[in-house]
This record gives C-alpha cells, sequence and structure tokens, in this order.
C-alpha cells in the first residue's frame, strides 16, 4: 500500500506513534482518523487504553493497531455474523458505534464501583476496603476524558464539510455517533468529578482520623 501511495505518507508515518488525542483530518479527499479504544484485555487501568489509526477513501479502509482492541473486535464479529456494510464510511460508522457502546458499558461499570466505594464509606468508618482503587479508577476517567474529548468535534467539522463521496445516510449515522460520543464524555467528565467528590471525603476522613490519634498521643506525653 504505502509503494502505491494509495495511503497518505502522514498516514503512514504517524501509524504506531504513541497514543494522542483522538483526531479526524480531511486529506486529499480522504479521511485520517486516530481513534483511541480500551484493549481487549481491558482491566479498568489507565494503561489499558491503546490507538487505532483509520484510513478511509471512497472504496477502501486501511486499519493499524498495536494491541487487540474491544471494538475493533465487535466490529469483526459482526461482520463474520453478517452484518452488512455498504461503504467504507458506514465501516467507520460501525467502528465508531462499537466504540461508543464499550465506552459506555465502562463507564456503568465504573459508576457501581463508585457506588460501591460510597457503601462502604457510609457503613464504616475505616474507609473503602481497597483504598488505592479509586486513585485508579480516577487516573482512568481522567485519561478517557484527555484522549477523548476532541472525537465529537473532529465528527462535528467532518460533517461541516462533507467530502464528494460521502452518502446522507452515512451523513446522518455520522451525525449520531458525534452525538453518542458527547453523551459519553459527558457521562465520564460527571463520573470523573464524583470519583473526585469521594475521593476528597475520604481525605478528610484520614485527616480528622489522624487529628484524633495525634491529639491522643500528645494526651498520653503531657500525662507522662
Amino acid at each position: 500500500i504505502a509503494a502505491t501511495g494509495i495511503v497518505p505518507a502522514d498516514f503512514l508515518a504517524s501509524s504506531g506513534a504513541d497514543s494522542r488525542a483522538s483526531r479526524i483530518d480531511i486529506e486529499a479527499n480522504t479521511l485520517c482518523a486516530v481513534l483511541n479504544d480500551l484493549t481487549f484485555d481491558f482491566h479498568f487501568d489507565a494503561s489499558n487504553m491503546a490507538t487505532l489509526w483509520v484510513f478511509v477513501g471512497p472504496r477502501l479502509v486501511v486499519s493499524a493497531r498495536l494491541h487487540p482492541l474491544r471494538s475493533v473486535d465487535r466490529l469483526r464479529m459482526a461482520i463474520r455474523r453478517g452484518d452488512l456494510v455498504a461503504s467504507p464510511l458506514a465501516l467507520l460508522n460501525h467502528l465508531l458505534g462499537d466504540q461508543a457502546d464499550e465506552l459506555q458499558r465502562m463507564v456503568r461499570t465504573v459508576t457501581e464501583r463508585v457506588d460501591d466505594i460510597e457503601d462502604q464509606l457510609l457503613a464504616s468508618r475505616r474507609g473503602p476496603r481497597d483504598p488505592g482503587e479509586l486513585m485508579r479508577l480516577r487516573r482512568l476517567l481522567v485519561r478517557l476524558h484527555r484522549l477523548l474529548t476532541p472525537e465529537p468535534t473532529a465528527l462535528a467539522r467532518t460533517l461541516s464539510s462533507p467530502l464528494s463521496w460521502m452518502q446522507p445516510d452515512d451523513l446522518h449515522r455520522l451525525h449520531r455517533s458525534s452525538e453518542e460520543f458527547a453523551l459519553v464524555i459527558r457521562d465520564i467528565g460527571a463520573l470523573q468529578d464524583r470519583a473526585r467528590f469521594v475521593q476528597d471525603d475520604i481525605a478528610a476522613r484520614a485527616t480528622r482520623a489522624n487529628a484524633k490519634l495525634l491529639f491522643a498521643v500528645q494526651g498520653v506525653l503531657l500525662g507522662a
């Protein structure tokens, strides 16, 4: 593909680089997208994010990745089941939909974990069973929010200047993908704020507990 010049040199040069913020660029009547997704073996850690590079032309889609990704696997299984993809842009739309679904599933699971941590705080003065879990979840949410926030804007920019080979149905689905991502990012931002509030509560409880302990130790020393 590189020798034929079908894929822009910038796409080939950028593929394989470290993970970066999502974006979609228009180059010479084609789309070059950099997307971030959950790895196939995702286990709620900030390092479980990887980059997918996608080149979309009028009759061609080329993707590159260094790690197995959940959305790509969902797309592969859908096509194996017989789902029809009428155009290259329809394939990208399917991939974006799978990506949004996986992110929504992750948000629901993280929400349940934060709920559980809050319940532990209400039931015990000692705090959560795993104090480090909330910090790991916060790091994940911060990384997700930073990497994914540019994606809806990039999709909207593509919609504002559609290429000649883009069909109306594909553009409509791309608009829906933009709206879905905006909702996902909003949910991630809200959950990020909630996790910060819970962590602040944990820190305040620890400060009060340490102050009481210090006061008790001082009392013992003075009494001695």
